[in-house]
Protein backbone atom coordinates (compact mmCIF):
# COMPACT_ATOMS: atom_id res chain seq x y z
CA UNK A 1 0.00 0.00 0.00
CA UNK A 2 1.10 3.59 -0.50
CA UNK A 3 2.63 5.25 2.52
CA UNK A 4 3.99 8.72 1.79
CA UNK A 5 1.50 11.58 1.15
CA UNK A 6 1.10 12.07 -2.60
CA UNK A 7 1.46 8.37 -3.35
CA UNK A 8 -1.44 6.19 -4.41
CA UNK A 9 -2.34 2.72 -5.63
CA UNK A 10 -5.16 1.84 -8.01
CA UNK A 11 -7.10 -1.40 -7.50
CA UNK A 12 -9.59 -2.56 -10.14
CA UNK A 13 -12.52 -4.65 -8.97
CA UNK A 14 -12.76 -7.65 -11.26
CA UNK A 15 -15.92 -9.45 -10.20
CA UNK A 16 -19.19 -8.95 -8.37
CA UNK A 17 -19.31 -11.37 -5.45
CA UNK A 18 -23.08 -11.65 -5.04
CA UNK A 19 -24.05 -11.77 -8.72
CA UNK A 20 -21.47 -12.68 -11.37
CA UNK A 21 -23.70 -11.14 -14.06
CA UNK A 22 -23.67 -7.72 -12.37
CA UNK A 23 -20.84 -5.21 -12.85
CA UNK A 24 -18.55 -5.05 -9.81
CA UNK A 25 -19.22 -2.23 -7.33
CA UNK A 26 -17.25 -0.19 -6.83
CA UNK A 27 -15.53 -0.57 -10.18
CA UNK A 28 -12.23 0.49 -8.63
CA UNK A 29 -10.59 1.85 -5.51
CA UNK A 30 -7.74 4.31 -5.11
CA UNK A 31 -5.80 4.01 -1.86
CA UNK A 32 -3.72 7.08 -0.99
CA UNK A 33 -0.72 7.44 1.29
CA UNK A 34 -1.17 9.47 4.47
CA UNK A 35 2.28 9.13 6.03
CA UNK A 36 3.04 8.40 9.69
CA UNK A 37 0.08 8.51 12.05
CA UNK A 38 -0.35 11.89 13.68
CA UNK A 39 1.99 13.68 11.25
CA UNK A 40 -0.46 14.38 8.40
CA UNK A 41 -1.20 18.03 7.61
CA UNK A 42 -4.30 19.24 5.78
CA UNK A 43 -2.17 20.52 2.87
CA UNK A 44 -0.70 17.03 2.45
CA UNK A 45 -4.17 15.49 2.57
CA UNK A 46 -5.35 17.89 -0.14
CA UNK A 47 -2.32 17.07 -2.29
CA UNK A 48 -2.58 13.30 -1.89
CA UNK A 49 -6.31 13.35 -2.75
CA UNK A 50 -5.55 15.49 -5.81
CA UNK A 51 -2.92 13.01 -6.99
CA UNK A 52 -5.23 10.04 -6.36
CA UNK A 53 -8.08 11.62 -8.35
CA UNK A 54 -5.74 12.43 -11.25
CA UNK A 55 -4.48 8.82 -11.21
CA UNK A 56 -8.06 7.55 -11.36
CA UNK A 57 -8.84 9.90 -14.27
CA UNK A 58 -5.77 8.56 -16.08
CA UNK A 59 -7.00 4.97 -15.64
CA UNK A 60 -10.44 5.95 -16.89
CA UNK A 61 -9.10 7.75 -19.98
CA UNK A 62 -6.95 4.71 -20.78
CA UNK A 63 -10.12 2.57 -20.84
CA UNK A 64 -12.34 4.99 -22.77
CA UNK A 65 -12.76 5.93 -26.40
CA UNK A 66 -11.94 9.55 -25.68
CA UNK A 67 -15.13 11.54 -25.25
CA UNK A 68 -15.16 13.64 -22.09
CA UNK A 69 -17.33 12.09 -19.43
CA UNK A 70 -17.95 12.53 -15.72
CA UNK A 71 -17.15 10.08 -12.96
CA UNK A 72 -18.35 9.85 -9.38
CA UNK A 73 -16.19 9.47 -6.31
CA UNK A 74 -16.95 8.21 -2.83
CA UNK A 75 -14.52 8.83 0.03
CA UNK A 76 -14.28 8.15 3.72
CA UNK A 77 -13.11 10.95 6.00
CA UNK A 78 -9.49 9.82 5.69
CA UNK A 79 -6.97 11.45 7.97
CA UNK A 80 -9.57 12.29 10.65
CA UNK A 81 -10.13 10.64 13.98
CA UNK A 82 -6.53 10.77 15.17
CA UNK A 83 -4.38 13.66 16.30
CA UNK A 84 -4.00 16.72 14.12
CA UNK A 85 -6.93 16.77 11.67
CA UNK A 86 -10.56 17.10 12.69
CA UNK A 87 -13.46 15.56 10.81
CA UNK A 88 -14.38 18.95 9.34
CA UNK A 89 -10.81 19.71 8.28
CA UNK A 90 -10.54 16.30 6.61
CA UNK A 91 -13.79 16.84 4.68
CA UNK A 92 -12.65 20.29 3.51
CA UNK A 93 -9.18 19.06 2.50
CA UNK A 94 -10.63 16.12 0.56
CA UNK A 95 -13.15 18.37 -1.21
CA UNK A 96 -10.37 20.84 -2.04
CA UNK A 97 -8.16 18.05 -3.41
CA UNK A 98 -10.97 16.78 -5.63
CA UNK A 99 -11.68 20.34 -6.82
CA UNK A 100 -8.01 20.96 -7.62
CA UNK A 101 -7.83 17.71 -9.58
CA UNK A 102 -10.99 18.56 -11.52
CA UNK A 103 -9.64 22.03 -12.36
CA UNK A 104 -6.42 20.44 -13.62
CA UNK A 105 -8.47 18.07 -15.78
CA UNK A 106 -10.50 20.99 -17.18
CA UNK A 107 -7.28 22.85 -18.03
CA UNK A 108 -5.82 19.74 -19.67
CA UNK A 109 -8.98 19.28 -21.76
CA UNK A 110 -8.88 22.93 -22.86
CA UNK A 111 -5.28 22.50 -24.04
CA UNK A 112 -6.14 19.24 -25.81
CA UNK A 113 -9.11 20.84 -27.61
CA UNK A 114 -6.87 23.68 -28.81
CA UNK A 115 -4.67 21.17 -30.65
CA UNK A 116 -5.25 20.33 -34.30
CA UNK A 117 -6.59 17.69 -34.46
CA UNK A 118 -8.12 17.93 -30.96
CA UNK A 119 -6.66 15.54 -28.40
CA UNK A 120 -8.56 12.87 -26.53
CA UNK A 121 -10.61 14.37 -23.68
CA UNK A 122 -10.06 13.28 -20.09
CA UNK A 123 -13.00 12.49 -17.79
CA UNK A 124 -13.95 15.05 -15.14
CA UNK A 125 -15.31 14.68 -11.62
CA UNK A 126 -19.10 14.75 -11.60
CA UNK A 127 -19.77 14.18 -7.90
CA UNK A 128 -18.02 13.49 -4.61
CA UNK A 129 -19.90 11.64 -1.87
CA UNK A 130 -18.61 11.09 1.64
CA UNK A 131 -19.31 7.77 3.33
CA UNK A 132 -19.38 7.83 7.13
CA UNK A 133 -20.86 5.32 9.55
CA UNK A 134 -21.62 7.81 12.34
CA UNK A 135 -24.18 10.60 12.00
CA UNK A 136 -22.36 12.95 14.38
CA UNK A 137 -19.19 12.76 12.26
CA UNK A 138 -21.18 13.09 9.02
CA UNK A 139 -22.96 16.17 10.42
CA UNK A 140 -19.65 17.74 11.47
CA UNK A 141 -18.23 17.12 7.98
CA UNK A 142 -21.36 18.54 6.31
CA UNK A 143 -21.20 21.71 8.45
CA UNK A 144 -17.54 22.24 7.54
CA UNK A 145 -18.31 21.68 3.86
CA UNK A 146 -21.20 24.16 4.09
CA UNK A 147 -18.77 26.78 5.46
CA UNK A 148 -16.34 25.99 2.64
CA UNK A 149 -19.08 26.35 0.02
CA UNK A 150 -20.27 29.65 1.50
CA UNK A 151 -16.73 31.07 1.58
CA UNK A 152 -16.12 30.07 -2.07
CA UNK A 153 -19.32 30.95 -3.98
CA UNK A 154 -19.84 28.98 -7.17
CA UNK A 155 -17.00 26.55 -6.49
CA UNK A 156 -18.86 23.87 -4.55
CA UNK A 157 -22.41 22.51 -4.69
CA UNK A 158 -23.48 20.81 -1.48
CA UNK A 159 -26.44 18.53 -0.79
CA UNK A 160 -29.15 20.10 1.37
CA UNK A 161 -28.68 17.61 4.21
CA UNK A 162 -26.86 14.48 5.34
CA UNK A 163 -28.52 11.39 3.94
CA UNK A 164 -28.66 8.28 6.17
CA UNK A 165 -28.12 4.90 4.60
CA UNK A 166 -28.38 1.30 5.70
CA UNK A 167 -26.39 0.61 8.86
CA UNK A 168 -25.98 4.24 9.89
CA UNK A 169 -25.35 4.83 13.60
CA UNK A 170 -25.88 8.01 15.61
CA UNK A 171 -22.44 8.09 17.24
CA UNK A 172 -19.67 5.76 18.39
CA UNK A 173 -20.28 3.84 21.62
CA UNK A 174 -17.22 5.45 23.17
CA UNK A 175 -15.31 8.66 22.54
CA UNK A 176 -12.25 6.87 21.15
CA UNK A 177 -13.37 6.37 17.56
CA UNK A 178 -10.36 6.99 15.33
CA UNK A 179 -11.84 6.82 11.85
CA UNK A 180 -10.00 5.52 8.81
CA UNK A 181 -6.37 6.53 9.28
Amino acid sequence: YPDVPGTHQFFGNCAAVDNPLQAPRPASVVVVGLGPEGALRTSELTYTVRMGVLALAQRLVERSEGSESRFELAATLIGSGGAGISVGQAAQAIAQGVREADLALAELNARLQAQRPPGRAWPRVGQLSFVELYLNRASEAWSALQQQAESSPGQYALADAVRSGTGALRRPMDGGYRGSH
